[in-house]
């Protein structure tokens, strides 16, 4: 039996609700990760990790800089 202080009950479905609906961040986690398969991205060859560093990074980029140009117009985004 689990015993908590009073109004403690859910106090854990606020940070669930939170992580659930919180969009993929490919930065930190990795983009090829769920494009191509567990085996090639386990490779020993250095080259080919130096070449999929490389994909990735420049796809991460391309990426951001998508998020910039879709607001080109919204001016209050990102308005210090």
């Amino acid at each position: 039996m689990e015993i908590r202080e009073n109004g403690t009950r859910y106090v854990n479905y606020d940070l669930w609700n939170k992580t659930k609906n919180e969009p993929y961040d490919y930065e930190k986690n990795g983009l090829l990760v769920h494009l191509m398969s567990k085996k090639i991205l386990d490779t020993n060859n250095p080259i080919t990790k130096f070449i999929l560093n490389v994909f990735e990074k420049s796809m991460i980029f391309l990426m951001k800089y998508v998020d910039i140009l879709k607001n080109f117009k919204n001016y209050h985004w990102k308005n210090r």
